[in-house]
């Protein structure tokens, strides 16, 4: 017998390192979306924390000012926090857009 030809253990051992590099791309694609998923939240949160603050502090001068943001931030949120909640009350248009994406 030569040692020229891959023996059954180095092709299975070829097949297992495989596998294992296929999980861990599973694992780091998982990682990536569950990433995604928390920085969506967190950007609602933040989003929902400055609309709050503008409606607290009477508008958006004041609450720029307190918070460290620019107008345009905060005008960008309570824009995105108006169309969630335009996109909520509005049930047709959200499957319309749902149907649109698939």
């Amino acid at each position: 017998m030569t040692s020229t030809e891959p023996s059954m253990t180095d092709a299975q051992q070829r097949r297992n390192e495989l596998q294992a590099l296929h999980r861990r791309q599973v694992d780091a694609l998982d990682a990536y979306d569950r990433a995604l998923e928390q920085t969506s939240l967190a950007q609602a949160a933040l989003t929902q924390s400055v609309v709050e603050a503008v409606n607290v502090f009477g508008g958006i001068g004041m609450a720029t000012e307190l918070l460290g943001i620019t107008a345009k931030e905060a005008r960008a949120h309570v824009a995105a926090h108006e169309a969630a909640v335009n996109q909520q009350s509005d049930p047709v248009a959200g499957s319309v857009l749902e149907a649109g994406d698939g």
